[in-house]
């Protein structure tokens, strides 16, 4: 039997940012973040991911390890109704830029720490993906195509103006299970 169920993707997060505000959600090193700036965080780099990629996009690629970029960037690309496609900078560069090949994402969010060798892995790709980038600016990387830096005041603006996006819903068909939190 296939039970239909009517999850949000990210509602959790969404959830704790409205009755836990203040509470920590989420410590990198001695860096702690609120469930509430979690979500605005999420939020504004969904709809930079919306943005960017003229509308839902489908993929996203999070190339990033243990930071800002990996954790919030799974929380934005589920916020922008997109499926995420963790990529490692520690993997075979062969291995994921087939993964980013097979994926086609419509984007990738970088960190710092990933940057210098994402390069490589979009060049000659058959769609370059858009790039996003929290934790650096358009100079720091490179030639990438399509590089797109959040915290530049273009992106910024976009941001404030499409702040509200909310986690799209999902159907999910999960055989013999009933209640299943995504």
């Amino acid at each position: 039997m296939t039970t239909a169920l009517k999850v949000r993707l990210g509602a959790g997060l969404l959830h704790h940012a409205r009755v836990l505000p203040g509470c920590i959600a989420l410590t990198i090193g001695s860096r702690g973040y609120t469930y509430e700036e979690a979500a605005a965080t999420a939020r504004r780099w969904a709809a930079l991911l919306v943005e960017a990629a003229g509308g839902r996009p489908r993929r996203v690629g999070v190339f990033a390890h243990r930071s800002e970029a990996s954790y919030l960037g799974v929380a934005a690309a589920l916020c922008a109704g997109a499926a995420f496609v963790p990529l490692n900078r520690k993997f075979p560069a062969e291995r994921t830029r087939s993964m980013l090949e097979r994926a086609d994402v419509d984007a990738v969010i970088v960190d710092s720490a990933s940057l210098p060798g994402l390069a490589g892995l979009l060049r000659d790709l058959p769609r370059n993906p858009v790039v996003l980038l929290p934790d650096a600016v358009r100079s720091q990387a490179g030639d990438l195509g399509d590089a797109r830096a959040l915290g530049e005041s273009a992106d910024e603006a976009v941001a404030a103006a499409r702040a509200a996006v909310e986690c799209l819903e999902f159907r999910l068909r999960v055989p013999g299970r009933r209640g299943v939190t995504v």
